[in-house]
């Protein structure tokens, strides 16, 4: 999984939002990803911004551990289309790794099941 790096007043920062950070997620914003998923499409058809969301999937796919206020600190900092773009990027992360299927080869990558003569 390929970090979303970004820079917050001169430090560097990666974002990977994996099985780890959903389940501070979970932990943190006290709802599942299942919850979280099923309450998303509703949120982007109304245009609503969920601040306490974007905080707690942004502390929980942090590179480095924070507490939440200092999190909810950078998100002010950043500005929210800011905070709120980088948060979508993560749950973009979560989607694909909720859907993949490690068993599967990789695009590009030979299955080994064919036979050559």
């Amino acid at each position: 999984m390929k970090a979303i790096d970004f820079d917050h007043n001169g430090k560097a920062y990666s974002l990977r939002f994996d099985f780890n950070a959903m389940a501070r997620y979970e932990s943190q914003a006290g709802e599942t990803m299942s919850q979280f998923l099923g309450d998303r499409d509703e949120i982007n058809r109304r245009g609503a911004i969920d601040v306490r969301r974007t905080i707690a999937i942004l502390w929980a796919s942090l590179n480095v551990r924070l507490p939440v206020d200092s999190v909810g600190g950078m998100v002010q900092e950043m500005g929210m289309l800011k905070a709120s773009g980088l948060a979508a990027q993560a749950v973009g992360q979560a989607l694909d790794l909720l859907n993949s299927d490690p068993s599967l080869p990789k695009d590009g990558a030979d299955a080994g099941n064919a036979k050559k003569d």
